[in-house]
């Protein structure tokens, strides 16, 4: 392991430094924790890399390219982590479809949903698993138990604005009332 002494952000315009390194599960030192030196390994500095990636693609920046640029020592402190940013574009929600609505209408669906028009768009459907618990939640409340909702999004270029566009639609099979 090896000392840590900070880590420079530089890139990130959307995101303030505080709110990537919250992401890390490194820490640099703090006047909360005196009697800490923190430490980290080397060999696992991409999986903090990941971390940050992983913030940015499920806030709607799928081409989000982090790396780690080099790491310089201070004298007594530590080692210094210079991580470069490249958002790229993002991607937003245009348009939010569903399958079926004979058994609860669609207000009734977007009621307890999160990602909607204007919302970014997460880079993968693991993203979208709180909306998809949600509509379950409210198809099992209409009785439908065995409801299953399944997502599909078609991403398109933003002719206008610039960056990405996403059309999310939900497959849903209600199943039998219960």
């Amino acid at each position: 392991t090896h000392r840590l002494s900070r880590i420079d952000l530089s890139g990130n315009k959307t995101f303030s430094d505080d709110d990537l390194k919250s992401v890390l599960s490194i820490q640099e030192p703090s006047w909360t924790r005196p009697l800490s030196a923190p430490t980290y390994r080397p060999h696992l500095v991409d999986i903090q890399i990941n971390l940050i990636k992983n913030y940015y693609r499920n806030r709607g920046f799928h081409q989000i390219v982090a790396h780690l640029d080099s790491s310089s020592t201070e004298a007594g402190k530590g080692d210094v982590l210079h991580i470069s940013i490249e958002e790229g574009l993002r991607t937003i929600i245009r348009q939010v479809a569903f399958s079926d609505t004979t058994a609860v209408s669609e207000a009734e669906l977007r009621e307890g949903m999160y990602l909607l028009e204007g919302r970014p768009a997460p880079a993968d459907l693991n993203g979208f698993g709180a909306d998809i618990y949600a509509l379950r939640d409210i198809l099992r409340n209409a009785t439908f138990l065995e409801a299953r909702v399944i997502p599909s999004v078609t991403i398109v270029r933003d002719t206008i604005g610039g960056g990405f566009l996403a059309d999310v639609e939900y497959q849903i099979d209600s199943g039998p009332p219960f």
